[in-house]
């Protein structure tokens, strides 16, 4: 019998070979990082798939520049076309009064949605200087006086605005 029980024992003095599941599992740390690494993986590639899929495309940070940033000719052209519609609609309307109004308040809230510098006051408000002389040429009691005021002060800024277009 004492043979037949040694042969039913094993041989404990080797120790077993884990495989790397089982490595993992016992190794908490190991398990947890392999756990996050895997989630990240999976999460980066969702976020792939995901722009792929809803037709966006990645731009690189460098590769654009941001609307508030931009001082170039763009947002300029654009200004220059709108002060040449609005001289065109203020040289039509000399003739009839209430259409004079109407344009006079698009006009001040074309330059005040500008948002150029306050470099001037109004009524103890900060406005830009050509908010500002636009505001005085309203104070005229004669509305085709103010018109005019008004075209020539649109027509100075778009000169000016040109200007600084082309040289900048």
């Amino acid at each position: 019998m004492d043979t037949e029980g040694q042969e039913n024992i094993k041989d404990t003095s080797t120790p077993r070979k884990l495989n790397l599941k089982e490595i993992i599992e016992r190794n908490l740390v190991v398990f947890f990082l392999t756990t996050l690494l895997t989630g990240f993986v999976a999460g980066y590639n969702a976020y792939d798939k995901i722009v792929e899929t809803s037709g966006q495309v990645l731009v690189g940070k460098d590769t654009y520049v941001l609307k508030k940033d931009l001082v170039g000719t763009i947002l300029k052209t654009e200004a220059v076309r709108e002060i040449d519609h609005l001289i065109e609609i203020g040289q039509d309307v000399k003739d009839n009064d209430s259409e004079t109004r109407i344009w006079l308040m698009r006009v001040l809230a074309f330059i005040h949605g500008l948002n150029l510098e306050k470099d001037a006051e109004w009524n103890g408000h900060p406005t830009s200087a050509i908010e500002s002389d636009i505001r005085y040429a309203l104070l005229d009691p004669s509305i085709e006086i103010q018109r005019q005021k008004t075209l020539g002060i649109l027509q100075g800024f778009k000169a000016a605005f040109q200007t600084q277009v082309s040289n900048p």
